[in-house]
């Protein structure tokens, strides 16, 4: 909350000081909407509950309070940071005042398609994350419908989209919403990037790898992806670790304590991205699709 709302109510006081401003630009998350299904257009969804009540309701709880009363508050939403962007949108929507506003919606953020360089990253996260570990051999299952659409966006495609709004909406006086995203125009599947993952991974081995064979598996059922891993994953280590008790065995209990690190951070894989890739959302790009014409010295 502290970053992703109040830091941007403070923005947002500060930019209305500002007399020669020409736009504010709010980086959000097309995952603000993450609580509905099919497809989601440019726009502020209304919030039954209500973004002032949750407000004060939130800020009357202790800390403890909070911890507990968390996984009611962000019901439908995958996380705190996806909730707490969705009320921001809501309290600039109300209170731009005569602020020229553009608000843009990255989807999930991957790889630059040319800038500064094809296939550039600079952290391990995200769908990155993902690639990372199927690519070391260390994550072999994820819970994923192969039919749904992952919405994924080049990092350079959304930073000129940033550029771009911020010229196109400046000096209007309005807010304008726009979806940084690949669904609706181009979709792909996690069938799709499944495939194409093992293809690259197959082809271009990383020295690191610590298996012999690219093992990639998607299961759309949470109940079945969670007894896969406990029969594959969890129990074998669990045995491992007994055996290596038995025998007084230092090598192996180093082991044991190297992959529960790995099964820990391939279980936050999953927890992190399993509404993303078993609940199909497409998103509108009718307002992104006008700033076409936006001259970015020849990018576009």
């Amino acid at each position: 909350m502290r970053d992703n709302f109040y830091n941007t109510m403070r923005m947002l006081q500060f930019a209305k000081g500002c007399k020669r401003l020409q736009v504010l630009v709010h980086v959000s998350t097309a995952y603000v909407n993450s609580n509905r299904v099919g497809y989601i257009e440019e726009k502020v969804y209304d919030f039954p509950r209500g973004v002032d009540e949750t407000i004060r309701h939130i800020e009357s709880l202790s800390k403890e309070e909070l911890n507990k009363q968390t996984a009611e508050l962000i019901k439908g939403y995958p996380n705190t940071y996806t909730f707490a962007k969705f009320l921001a949108e809501h309290k600039l929507s109300d209170n731009k005042g005569n602020l020229s506003m553009a608000i843009v919606r990255p989807t999930i953020i991957g790889a630059s398609y040319e800038e500064p360089f094809p296939g550039w990253v600079d952290s391990v996260s995200a769908l990155t994350g993902v690639y990372f570990y199927f690519g070391l051999g260390i994550a072999k299952e994820l819970n994923a419908n192969s039919k749904v659409v992952l919405d994924v966006v080049s990092v350079d495609y959304c930073a000129n989209m940033v550029i771009a709004a911020a010229v196109y909406q400046a000096n209007k006086g309005t807010l304008e919403i726009f979806h940084s995203g690949s669904s609706s125009v181009n979709p792909v599947t996690c069938g799709e990037l499944l495939h194409s993952m093992i293809k690259y991974l197959t082809d271009h081995p990383t020295k690191a790898f610590v298996d012999h064979k690219i093992h990639a598996k998607f299961y759309a059922n949470e109940q079945v992806y969670k007894t896969i891993f406990l029969i594959k994953r969890k129990l074998p280590l669990v045995l491992l670790g007994i055996w290596g008790k038995i025998i007084k065995s230092e090598e192996t209990q180093s082991k044991v304590a190297f992959y529960k690190k790995v099964l820990v951070r391939t279980s936050m894989l999953n927890f992190i991205f399993k509404t993303f890739t078993t609940t199909c959302l497409l998103y509108t790009s009718d307002a992104a699709d006008d700033m076409q014409c936006v001259d970015l010295g020849g990018r576009r």
